[in-house]
């Protein structure tokens, strides 16, 4: 295959990549800090943010791989891709890792919750941390193995393209029903944990339990109002992609359509954090704690200078 001469950059592709790699720097950062809150927070040590720290590496590998998938506009960069089956599968088997990793921690987080609201003394016993941390490890075993298999069975025409690279079969009979049963199987669980929740208050109600009941049941539809809103987004994000690809794979779509669809995708990987510092007050007080202690830490190191200038 002959190489095209390497053309220059237009303005508004320095401009993508540039404001790609800033994002993909903010996603990696705010994930990091959501992996530190719970490590160095007692009180976000808990076996359902387990789930919150494995899809925060996920999101910080997506935040490694972002300008990766934009680099692919720089000239060289699309030409190294074109030049072989591997270079070019392997950012869409990276995808399609972190992708599913997402998909089954946020399908864990959702069976998690309602077995907590559903059986709250047997939780623990049903769901131990040990129990969690052997789930989480079989979610991204199974991540692998498709991530590896879309290198497997990736196609090479020559060029980089997503619909001939990924092997359609792979897309439309293992990739579209894996991903539909993801989110109707998340819609039923968020389904049931509101109706658990909404029978659990009339019943709060309807005894006039005590204080202690009131506040425990508080805390619980905080926290599952937490997960569905991690949920929402995550649909909100990658439903277009998933009827993208669905298109791309039968009637065909154009590669802006699938650069939007896939950013938008991808930017979910930031989100979860905003969601976190709005709706969790034990990760707002953590976060904005490492911020001061940056910030005086910044501080401190200026003054230490200004003191020993002459």
């Amino acid at each position: 295959m002959t190489i095209a001469p390497c053309r220059s950059l237009s303005g508004t592709e320095i401009f993508t990549l540039a404001q790609f790699t800033l994002v993909g720097c903010l996603v990696c950062v705010g994930n990091l800090l959501t992996v530190v809150a719970v490590y160095r927070t007692e009180a976000l040590r808990t076996t359902p943010n387990m789930y919150i720290v494995s899809l925060a590496c996920s999101d910080f590998l997506t935040g490694l791989t972002f300008p990766f998938y934009v680099s692919s506009i720089v000239p060289r960069v699309e030409d190294m891709l074109d030049m072989s089956l591997f270079n070019c599968a392997f950012r869409y088997g990276a995808l399609y890792l972190i992708l599913s990793e997402s998909f089954l921690c946020i399908c864990a987080i959702s069976v998690d919750r309602y077995v907590y609201i559903k059986y709250p003394l047997h939780y623990h016993m049903y769901l131990s941390p040990k129990k969690t941390g052997l789930i989480i490890l079989c979610t991204w075993c199974v991540s692998i193995v498709v991530g590896t298999s879309t290198l497997l069975t990736s196609t090479w025409p020559g060029y980089c393209s997503f619909f001939h690279v990924v092997s359609k079969p792979f897309q439309l009979y293992f990739i579209m029903p894996f991903t539909a049963t993801v989110f109707v199987l998340n819609a039923i669980m968020y389904g049931l944990i509101t109706r658990e929740a909404i029978q659990h208050r009339q019943r709060i109600q309807a005894r006039g339990s005590p204080m202690r009941s009131t506040i425990r049941y508080k805390s619980t539809f905080r926290s599952v109002r937490l997960f569905i809103m991690v949920y929402g987004t995550f649909v909100v994000c990658w439903l277009p992609s998933a009827v993208v690809n669905i298109l791309g794979n039968t009637n065909g779509v154009g590669s802006t359509t699938t650069s939007i669809s896939l950013s938008l995708g991808l930017l979910n990987s930031g989100m979860n954090f905003i969601i976190y510092s709005f709706m969790n007050k034990d990760f707002k007080k953590c976060f904005l704690k490492s911020s001061w202690q940056c910030k005086c830490s910044v501080v401190g190191s200026v003054n230490n200078v200004n003191v020993s200038s002459p």
